[in-house]
Order: C-alpha cells, then sequence, then structure tokens
C-alpha cells in the first residue's frame, strides 16, 4: 500500500516509492529503493524534500514508537465508549 508521509516519520527499513517535489531537491538518483542506511536517512531529512511515498508492501510502516503511540491513543478512545456503556447496563 502506498502512504505519503512527511520526511520526519522515515525510518529505516521502508521502501520509499516516490520522492514528492522536484528532482532537483534531492541527491538521490533512484527514485525507489529501500531506505536501509542512516546515512541515506539523514541525506534525506536534510535535503529540501519534505513529503515522500513509501510502499508499505515493499517496507514497512510508520515507526514502531510512533505506531505504539497510535496504539494507545487508539486504546484510549475504544475504552472510554465501552466504560460508558459498562455503566448504562443494569448489574
Amino acid at each position: 500500500m502506498l502512504k505519503r508521509i512527511p520526511v520526519t516519520e522515515l525510518c529505516l527499513g521502508m521502501y520509499i516509492h516516490k520522492f514528492c517535489g522536484s528532482w532537483v531537491d534531492h541527491a538521490f538518483w533512484k527514485p525507489s529503493f529501500l531506505l536501509s542506511s542512516e546515512c541515506e536517512l539523514q541525506r534525506i531529512v536534510g535535503s529540501n524534500i519534505s513529503e515522500l511515498w513509501i510502499d508499505t508492501d515493499k517496507g514497512g510502516d510508520i515507526c514502531e514508537t510512533e505506531a505504539n503511540e497510535l496504539s494507545d491513543e487508539y486504546d484510549t478512545v475504544t475504552q472510554a465508549p465501552a466504560q460508558a456503556i459498562d455503566g448504562l447496563t443494569p448489574p
């Protein structure tokens, strides 16, 4: 699945499908590749690119820490209605 993300969410192991913006804004000659080195990651973060497309079928998705934060937020949201429903049901 293709996903557009900001460069700040980019992690090692992601498959870059396409950079957003002009080809002169980055120093990579390949439009798509697996991000496998910290050096490449720093070059992308330091470039004029602010967003890019990743392919989650060929590489990783958002970072684990961000995924855990999203999961925690989701759990908080899903637990609130369940507690309200529990309060409405007879004992």
